[in-house]
């Protein structure tokens, strides 16, 4: 017969659930800070980017402007 009872082994199997439940929720959080990151950079480099291109066409007050209201209306 087996050296361990059934038991055990239940006890054995619910630890190692327990353990992948704490990883996977690990894994999430940190894919949900890259999401929330990548979304972040995403809407400050286009407001930079409008922002310098007004900037060269108009001046920098209206450049900051218009890069404000850009990364304000992606967000």
């Amino acid at each position: 017969m087996a050296d361990r009872s059934a038991d055990e082994i239940r006890k054995e199997i619910a630890a190692e659930r327990k353990a992948v439940e704490n990883d996977l929720a690990v894994v999430r959080g940190k894919l949900r800070w890259l999401a929330i990151g990548t979304v972040t950079a995403t809407v400050m480099a286009s407001g930079i980017a409008v922002a310098a291109v007004v900037i060269k066409r108009r001046g920098a007050r209206a450049g900051i402007r218009a890069g404000l209201e850009t990364m304000l209306k992606l967000v």
